[in-house]
């Protein structure tokens, strides 16, 4: 396993999705609209993320122990990486699932992000 590939199953992919997808529709299913097939609510999340790329990628390159401990190791501790994250995320995405935010950038959107990867981040164990 090289430092940048994840474990994330694609069922915990989907999930996260789901449930980003979810909290995106939730207010207007209050008020009457129909419940979203999870299909749809896994594709809402998805552009989500397309269309959130650059506030993400600004909230990620202000903490510089994102970056230490994304190419600091040779294994990548996605737990740590998560709770980096989190707390760069928890303010501009108030409302929205943040732990599955962050573990999806942690595990694949976090080297598209941050620009470049540290020399040697992509050797192999």
């Amino acid at each position: 396993m090289t430092a940048c590939q994840s474990s994330l199953s694609n069922e915990a992919r989907q999930e996260a999705y789901a449930a980003i997808g979810k909290a995106l529709v939730e207010e207007a299913q209050s008020f009457g609209a129909r419940p979203m097939p999870r299909e749809s609510l896994i594709n809402a999340g998805k552009l989500w993320f397309e269309r959130n790329q650059d506030a993400l990628r600004d909230a990620l390159r202000s903490n510089p122990e994102i970056r230490s401990v994304a190419y600091g190791a040779k294994q990548r501790d996605y737990q740590r990486l998560a709770g980096l994250i989190t707390d760069c995320l928890i303010v501009p995405f108030a409302g929205l699932p943040i732990a599955s935010i962050a573990t999806l950038v942690a595990h694949i959107y976090l080297d598209h992000f941050l620009g470049t990867t540290a020399e040697g981040a992509g050797d192999s164990d």
